[in-house]
Order: C-alpha cells, then sequence, then structure tokens
C-alpha cells in the first residue's frame, strides 16, 4: 500500500474476499461544497498529481500475490502498517528566495515503528541540502528511541551581518558555507514518567567556509569586517561531537499541539582533534499551549535560551548563537543578530478560519505573533542597551494532526520578512 498524505493506493486480493453476508443498505449523502473546501483545494494539488502517478502501483499488489512473490514484498506495498509517505516541499523566504524540495518516508517498513527517510532541498541559486534517516519510536512497550542520520549543506550565500545587538543591516556580507554531519542518537523514554524524555548522541560534524563563489550583490565578509571577528573563517574543521538532552513534552497533539507543556535542556560537547576549536553548545526552553474554547482557538507561549562557552579552545563565528526568523524572531532574515548568547521570547494567537475536507479534514488557522529578543556576550552586555522585537500575522494549514503549509509576514523595523512554504519536510 502507498499513502500519499494518507490516500490509499491498493488493490484488493480476490482470493481473500469474505463469504456474502446480508447486509443492510445505508445511503449517505455528502453535504453541499463549503467555501473551506474550496480554498484548501490547491493545497492538495500536490497529492493529487502523485496519486494519479502511483495509482499503477494498486495493480502491482495484486500481480505480485497471483505470482507469489515473497511475502516480504508484497508486505511492504499492501501491509496496512507499512506505507510510503510523499512530501513535497517548496519555501520562500524574503532574503534566501525560493527553494524546492521533498520527503520520502518509509513507514514501518523494515520493523514496526522504525522509519526510514530521505529529504532533499535546492534553492534557486543552486544552493543545496540532503539527508537520510533511520529512526525508531518509543511505544508504551518499548521505551527505548534511536536515530542514524546523515546531512549534507552547500550555502554559497550565507548571511553575516557581524556580532552583537548594534550591528547593522547595511553591513550585510556572504561568504560559502558546508556542512556535513553524521550522528547517532539514542534514548528512553520513562514508564514512570511518560513525558520525560532523555536522549544521548555522539557523531561528527565537518565544515569549510570560503569566500562566496560571487555573483551576488553583497560584498564578501572578508571585505567588510575585521579577520580577527572572522574565527574560524578559511578553515577546514573535524569536530567530534556528544551530548545529552533532557524534555518533558506533554503537548496534545505533538504536531499541532492545542495544549500541554514542554521543557528541555541539553548540552553538546564539540571538539577538534587539533584542539583549536574546542567549545560547548547549551539550549534550553520552555513553551506552553493554552486551549481557549476550542481546539483550534489556541495561544501557544513560549522562552528560549541558547549559550555557547569556548572553554578550552576558540568559537568560530559561524558557531556563534543566531537570533533571527528560524530563533524564531519572525521580524528579521537569516543570521541577522548574531552572539554568544541569545534568548527569545514568543507569544502567538491562533484562531479557526475555516475547516474542509479534501478528503481528509483540513483546517485553516489564522495567527497574530509578537516576538522579543536580544543577544549578547555576558550579563554586563545583557543588562545595558535595549531589546529587538518583531510583531507579525500568519496563516497555518494543517491535515493529518500536523502544518501542511505556512505563510508569515513579520515586522521587525528593518522592513517585513516574508515566510511561506509548503510540505512537511522541512
Amino acid at each position: 500500500m502507498v499513502t500519499v498524505f494518507g490516500s490509499t493506493l491498493a488493490m484488493a486480493d480476490p482470493s481473500d474476499e469474505p463469504p456474502p453476508q446480508v447486509v443492510q443498505e445505508r445511503t449517505f449523502e455528502r453535504p453541499p461544497v463549503t467555501v473551506g473546501e474550496v480554498l484548501a483545494a490547491p493545497f492538495y494539488l500536490p497529492e493529487m498529481l502523485i496519486g494519479t502517478v502511483l495509482y499503477p502501483l494498486g495493480r502491482f499488489t495484486g500481480w505480485a500475490s497471483s505470482v507469489s512473490l515473497p511475502e516480504r514484498v508484497i508486505d511492504l506495498i499492501s501491509d496496512d502498517t507499512k506505507r510510503i509517505w510523499v512530501f513535497p516541499s517548496v519555501r520562500y523566504s524574503t532574503s534566501k528566495g525560493i527553494s524546492f524540495g521533498g520527503t520520502f518516508l518509509f513507514n514501518n517498513m523494515f520493523y514496526e515503528h522504525k522509519d526510514l527517510a530521505v529529504s532533499g532541498k535546492i534553492y534557486t541559486n543552486l544552493d543545496r541540502s540532503v539527508s537520510i534517516s533511520y529512526s525508531k519510536a518509543p511505544t508504551f512497550e518499548n521505551p527505548w528511541l534511536y536515530s542514524i542520520k546523515a546531512k549534507y549543506h552547500l550555502d554559497t550565500n550565507a548571511d553575516f551581518y557581524g556580532v552583537g545587538i548594534d550591528t547593522s543591516d547595511h553591513d550585510k556580507s556572504i561568504y560559502s558555507e558546508k556542512k556535513g554531519s553524521f550522528l547517532i542518537e539514542a534514548g528512553q523514554v520513562l514508564r514512570r514518567f511518560q513525558f520525560v524524555r532523555i536522549v544521548g548522541n555522539v557523531g561528527v560534524l565537518y565544515t569549510d567556509t570560503d569566500t562566496s563563489p560571487g555573483g551576488y550583490s553583497k560584498p564578501g565578509i572578508q571585505e567588510t569586517f575585521d579577520p580577527r571577528i572572522l574565527v574560524g573563517f578559511g578553515d577546514q574543521i573535524l569536530w567530534i561531537r556528544y551530548g545529552l538532552a533532557v524534555s518533558y513534552d506533554s503537548r496534545i497533539p505533538s504536531g499541532h499541539p492545542y495544549r500541554g507543556w514542554h521543557y528541555y535542556f541539553g548540552v553538546d560537547r564539540f571538539e577538534d582533534p587539533r584542539g583549536s576549536y574546542d567549545h560547548f553548545l547549551f539550549s534550553g526552553g520552555i513553551a506552553t499551549v493554552i486551549n481557549l474554547y476550542q481546539e483550534e482557538n489556541t495561544i501557544a507561549i513560549g522562552v528560549r535560551a541558547r549559550s555557547a562557552e569556548d572553554w578550552g579552545g576558540a568559537l568560530p563565528f559561524y558557531q556563534l548563537n543566531a537570533l533571527d526568523k528560524g530563533s524564531p524572531l519572525r521580524g528579521f532574515p537569516s543570521g541577522r543578530f548574531r552572539d554568544r548568547r541569545v534568548i527569545v521570547g514568543n507569544i502567538e494567537y491562533r484562531f479557526p478560519m475555516w475547516k474542509g475536507y479534501w478528503p481528509d479534514p483540513v483546517f485553516g488557522l489564522g495567527t497574530l505573533f509578537v516576538d522579543v529578543g536580544k543577544p549578547f556576550d555576558d550579563i554586563e552586555s545583557f543588562t545595558r542597551g535595549g531589546v529587538l522585537y518583531s510583531v507579525g500575522i500568519g496563516l497555518l494549514v494543517t491535515t493529518k494532526g500536523r502544518f501542511f503549509a505556512r505563510a508569515q509576514l513579520g515586522y521587525g523595523g528593518e522592513g517585513i520578512e516574508a515566510l511561506s512554504s509548503l510540505g512537511g519536510a522541512f
């Protein structure tokens, strides 16, 4: 069985038909088409197209049964617990332009609760990334979890504005960055405290920074900034990394929550075998979703902080913590502010706009948000100066308990930053 956004493409085996039964005939009348269904239709266009292309696989299931192919082959195609999910992805941001990509998720393909995912995306300027992961989810019977991930990322147009809160958007400069990583994670959900998760990790991280290949309107960072600020620029670094994270997550459901709490704390150690760039990264946060009077009418509140400590080594400039739309401080572009430490608070009101069926329930949610944050180097720099803010509006489209599409506009005093994405890949 192949499932694309929940659509099942399979044919039943005629030999498995049950004996005739007397069934009372029932009739169903579909309600009239609503405005919500019409507005939701474009979001399901990728599903309909992919469903059309993959429809012949349903016939293959019946043929495989008739010629007695190995049972495992038939299971991979027709078993209800083993599915292939296809998530096309299109993303746009003011600072980075458009990217296209997708994820193929092989759900329960090898063993129950074990998934294989392959993802990739490419920007119009040919920046690109690809990743592959194999993971096991925890269950009540077996609370252990693990994942193995490999990822490669190339950004020939990475942005850098300097360090600290007083940087100017006119100092925007670019550089080229390559990253490759391999990471193994393993942990457990505690049986006595079902929402508590402890996960350890070990792996390697390779980075290579260089001048941008050109073709862009912004200067290179080596032309704008003092080399003393650009620690690690031009060096190829291979880190051995390891860490530990503890979290508590009672949000329901996890993909599109309408109530619950989330706490987390993590620490990661990066060791350079040459001893030049050893450092720690700490992260922590608390978030809650408050249900008002409907499951789709909620307020999300969160505070998170990150700190980079170069105990025993130097800290490369691109390992400084960023405060931007991904933090999220949604009124500012990627890499807008960087420093050793950052803190950001968010409050977002989500309210229902429409509900439709195509063929599964799809919800349109409007959002109003306020983000407040600050990058700083130490306590003294935290207590002086101002803070950064952004306000904005957005639209979320959810289906199957996950965010399927989103569009947001944020303003932080330097212009409007737009972000939109289609698909669940990134």
